[in-house]
């Protein structure tokens, strides 16, 4: 048994994932961590796979049939596991923790009524502190109205034209936040118990990108468990995955789709 296994999706940034697994050697509880990548496209996975053992050996790359999305990607590396695990992360690969006894002080925690954990992830450009990324569940009424902007095209560009306004003139650097229960955490990290993991794979998620927060966060309320934001879990973003480089039409198709099957939870 290992008691992190962390599964991570890879899109032609194999550098990216080997550097990610650079950093995961270096924790102090690296014996007991396994990572796990979920080949979405990658130019050459064996000689990936083998570079990758000689980081960190611990390791397993699985190539699907097709492009799985950065969620569906990472639930495919839990699905192929046998070997048993007590956490499991869901995981971009552009961060970096800030402390070498990163899992330790997840292997701290004793609640089992908290399925979900964020950590207080930092942009590196800006300051900006990700997490938490909604305290409380939102209304039907506020759900249904971000929806409807997201579905729509020009009304999605309108909005994230004001959310770029506001980041910049408005940056979220709180050097006071605590740690507490939240209805969602950000999906650059996602530190979640196996029996929560479990759930998310007994529901036929038809999500391709993007509002994975949403549907972690609904799993975990269905089953009248816990998120909780630990500010001491401390994580450093460099937001350059391959997903910003997609032209914002097909991400507001991705949205649509996400949003699309997500209406049946609410």
């Amino acid at each position: 048994m290992v008691d992190f296994l962390i599964s991570v999706a890879c899109y032609n940034n194999e550098s990216e994932v080997i550097k990610f697994a650079q950093g995961l050697q270096k924790q102090t509880l690296a014996d007991r961590i396994k990572l796990v990548v979920t080949c979405n496209s990658c130019s050459n996975p064996d000689s990936f796979s083998d570079n990758l053992k000689k980081v960190f050996e611990k390791s397993e790359v699985y190539v699907p049939e097709k492009n799985l999305g950065y969620l569906n990607g990472c639930l495919n590396g839990f699905k192929n596991q046998v070997e048993p695990y007590r956490w499991g992360l869901i995981s971009n690969t552009d961060i970096e923790f800030s402390s070498e006894d990163f899992f330790e002080k997840i292997r701290s925690m004793q609640n089992d009524d908290v399925w979900c954990i964020g950590p207080d992830i930092i942009l590196v450009d800006s300051g900006i502190h990700q997490n938490p990324y909604i305290s409380q569940r939102p209304t039907k009424l506020k759900k249904m109205l971000r929806d409807y902007i997201f579905s729509h095209y020009l009304l999605y560009m309108i909005y994230l034209y004001m959310h770029y306004c506001k980041v910049k003139f408005v940056k979220r650097m709180v050097p006071n936040l605590q740690s507490g229960f939240v209805y969602a955490v950000h999906g650059s990290c996602f530190i979640l118990r196996r029996d929560c993991i479990n759930a998310m794979l007994a529901e036929n998620n038809e999500m391709f990108m993007y509002d994975e927060e949403f549907f972690i966060a609904e799993v975990v309320f269905k089953h009248k468990k816990q998120c909780f934001f630990n500010v001491d879990l401390k994580l450093l973003h460099n937001e350059h995955q391959t997903t910003g480089f997609v032209k914002e039409k097909i991400k507001q198709k991705w949205f649509k789709q996400s949003i699309n099957y997500l209406k049946k939870f609410y």
